[in-house]
């Protein structure tokens, strides 16, 4: 039971950080590919503001879907605590 919560929790983590993970690299590398293209802007000085307006852009997009995430594995992850708590299954 406890192995099975623990691939929840994991499960979860990865469902909820993927995303915004992903966007973050793609970010970072059209960064790094315009300041090696063109080294007279100064793109590593706006990087942090840009990734910072980046992460809430997608948290306002995906808001929903991460609710609905978070709502599963809690129902998922209550049921199997009660189950390993009451010693059922």
């Amino acid at each position: 039971e406890i192995a099975s919560l623990g691939s929840i929790v994991f499960e979860t983590g990865l469902r909820l950080a993927a995303p915004l993970t992903i966007v973050l690299l793609v970010s970072n590398v059209v960064v790094g590919v315009l300041s090696r293209v063109i080294p007279q802007l100064n793109l590593m000085a706006l990087q942090l503001p840009a990734n910072i307006a980046l992460t809430l852009v997608i948290f306002a997009l995906i808001a929903n879907v991460l609710g609905e995430a978070i709502a599963d594995a809690l129902i998922d992850s209550t049921g199997h605590v009660l189950a390993s708590l009451l010693g059922t299954g």
